[in-house]
């Protein structure tokens, strides 16, 4: 893993306002990524990292290369937003295997209300009497309501979270090799 300001831009992709980029300048640093079989770690946030409040560039990154996905190392970095002290956003890398063990966020799936028991479901929960406030009321309804679909996701459409992550792993996997060789691969 290699991280921090380059300093350089990939493509013009990577640079919004200002003056166009030629593949001259950006030569040295792709075919430096190149070499070492570099790639940008999937993020979230900010996509441009630098900002002088009128161009904004991508040139805070961290990369990795084939060697890491091979450790089957789950690992993500977020881009937050430039504060008073600095033009550059800072990152945050999670390293690791995806693996939450505490509480988990509410996830709806619309193959749910595929299911010819879902209306019931969602009916039985909804009218139960629940005595408080308005916010106490509906927030004990949607907990009542979470386990209900939980179990029905359980019995009836169980592990798809799994299958498509273990699916976008696959894809994450064959698009980086694709990109550093060119070589398609169909499966």
């Amino acid at each position: 893993m290699l991280l921090g300001d380059f300093k350089s831009i990939l493509s013009q992709d990577d640079k919004h306002n200002g003056d166009l980029i030629s593949n001259y300048e950006t030569s040295d640093f792709r075919e430096f990524c190149s070499d070492l079989g570099l790639v940008d770690l999937n993020s979230t946030g900010c996509y441009f990292t630098w900002t002088n409040g009128t161009v904004w560039t991508k040139i805070d990154r961290v990369m990795v290369n084939i060697h890491w996905f091979s450790l089957q190392q789950m690992t993500h970095v977020h881009f937050g937003t430039s504060r008073a002290f600095s033009d550059h956003s800072p990152a945050t890398v999670q390293l690791g295997i995806w693996e939450f063990h505490g509480k988990q966020n509410f996830k709806f799936y619309n193959m749910w209300a595929t299911h010819p028991q879902f209306l019931e479901i969602i009916s039985q929960h909804w009218s139960l009497d629940i005595y408080g406030t308005h916010i106490y009321i509906l927030c004990n309804k949607l907990k009542q309501l979470n386990g209900a679909l939980k179990s029905l996701n359980n019995l009836h459409f169980s592990h798809i979270s799994k299958r498509v992550a273990r699916a976008e792993k696959t894809w994450m996997i064959l698009s980086f090799f694709y990109r550093m060789t060119g070589i398609m691969v169909i499966s």
